[in-house]
């Protein structure tokens, strides 16, 4: 997961090795299985990997 920002919160984008691109998100605090599709990219934003 990568952190990042959307609608003025920190939040985990998800990604797996057989995925073309990062398609769902999920709060942080919440599981993998909870985890929401990305409708609009251009809403995430920053770059919060330390």
């Amino acid at each position: 997961a990568f952190k990042s920002r959307f609608e003025a919160r920190s939040v985990l984008l998800c990604w797996r090795w057989d995925q073309d691109r990062i398609i769902a998100y999920h709060e942080l605090g919440e599981s993998f299985s909870e985890r929401k599709a990305i409708v609009d990219g251009s809403l995430f934003t920053g770059d919060e990997v330390n």
